[in-house]
């Protein structure tokens, strides 16, 4: 299986995101919301609550992603969405 994550980047609507399979990896261990993150894509990671928490391949959780990337904007939404998964390890 292969991704499109310029589409991924390009998500904007609810109807969009539930094209893909929200609570399961997509690719790996890669869940939607990690694309989102590495796309910079805070629109449409606001349309949903995302297990932020879960770790990617390389053992990143969304927190820790967007921090590593320097997506600031992303990284101050979730510790203000997700305020008890700021020290959470899946």
């Amino acid at each position: 299986m292969t991704i499109n994550i310029l589409k991924i980047g390009k998500l904007k609507t609810i109807s969009d995101i539930k094209k893909y399979d929200l609570n399961k990896p997509i690719f790996l261990d890669n869940y939607l919301f990690h694309y989102l993150i590495l796309t910079n894509n805070l629109s449409a990671l606001k349309l949903y609550q995302y297990p932020v928490y879960k770790q990617n391949s390389n053992g990143y959780n969304g927190i820790i992603l967007a921090s590593k990337n320097g997506y600031y904007n992303i990284l101050k939404y979730f510790i203000k969405t997700y305020p008890k998964y700021i020290y959470s390890v899946d």
